[in-house]
């Protein structure tokens, strides 16, 4: 991504967002994951791990916006490496459970990490922008397949070394 940029590129940070001992994660699908998962996926503990405060939604309300999320705003079709990432679901997630953005907070989400994925694309030229836009359109969906079926397994296989009975499983 760098020599496509023509500037250092860095991964972007993968976000969650978690609410007790629930967390969700957007990867062309909102799913509820273990901070663990994300931490081992990325190599390294997150760049930031905020506490969004308490909201007035229940469990059951949660899982309905996530589920209304995921069928309107936050589809399979509607992700984009650049444009609508696991950044932009937790940046929005956040907000409607707990209220806008606090001023620093949302200085550093947009500053540092939302315009770290948005700026690699926005910094090209025309062509180079249109070009690099067609290319990882198609290659996002070769790598999401593989990031599932991997987030699957790694999920799976953290539920049975932590022996989390089957009942409070996620990876189903």
């Amino acid at each position: 991504m760098s020599l496509l940029a023509s500037k250092p590129a860095y991964w972007f940070p993968k976000l969650s967002v978690g609410v007790g001992r629930r967390t969700w994660s957007y990867d062309g699908e909102p799913e509820q994951t273990y901070d663990a998962i994300i931490e081992n996926a990325a190599g390294e503990p997150p760049l930031r791990t905020w506490n969004c405060g308490a909201t007035r939604l229940t469990d059951t309300e949660i899982d309905a916006l996530i589920g209304e999320m995921g069928a309107t705003d936050y589809t399979p079709a509607e992700y984009d490496f650049f444009l609508r990432n696991c950044n932009h679901f937790c940046y929005d997630l956040a907000e409607r459970l707990a209220g806008p953005w606090k001023t620093k907070a949302a200085q550093f989400m947009d500053e540092r990490v939302l315009h770290e994925s948005e700026a690699i694309l926005n910094a090209m030229p025309g062509l180079q922008q249109t070009m690099t836009r067609a290319v990882t359109f198609q290659v996002q969906k070769i790598i999401i397949k593989s990031w599932r079926k991997e987030w699957k397994r790694a999920l799976a296989e953290y539920e049975e070394q932590q022996n989390v009975p089957l009942g409070e499983r996620i990876s189903g």
